[in-house]
């Protein structure tokens, strides 16, 4: 269970160059088909004021649909997003810099 009493359906790690981690918490699927969700990342850099993350779901390698947006203070986060998808749609998980397709961070299945 989570901080905020919602049920935990599981966790997804996330991995990346030179350390860089995250882990998704996928909380129950509500009533409308959202899945809230928990994204906590480590050792990301710091971007410039206006530049921002995104956490994605891939198909076959490529960006699908976007999950939301953050932004990172000495390398960490810890975030609520969200993801109105069924996941047996998607091949994974990655995080980018908007405006960019290059994974810094990524996981091998939904």
């Amino acid at each position: 269970t989570g901080r905020d009493g919602r049920t935990l359906d599981r966790q997804v790690p996330m991995a990346g160059p030179a350390g860089a981690r995250a882990t998704i918490d996928l909380f129950q699927i509500d009533e409308a088909g959202n899945w809230p969700m928990e994204l906590r990342v480590s050792g990301l850099p710091d971007l410039p004021a206006g530049r921002r993350y995104a956490l994605w779901l891939t198909r076959n390698g490529k960006l699908a649909d976007p999950c939301g947006t953050f932004r990172v203070a000495n390398g960490r986060a810890s975030v609520p997003l969200n993801a109105p998808y069924r996941f047996r749609q998607y091949t994974g998980w990655v995080v980018v810099e908007t405006g960019s397709d290059e994974f810094l961070l990524r996981t091998a299945t939904v």
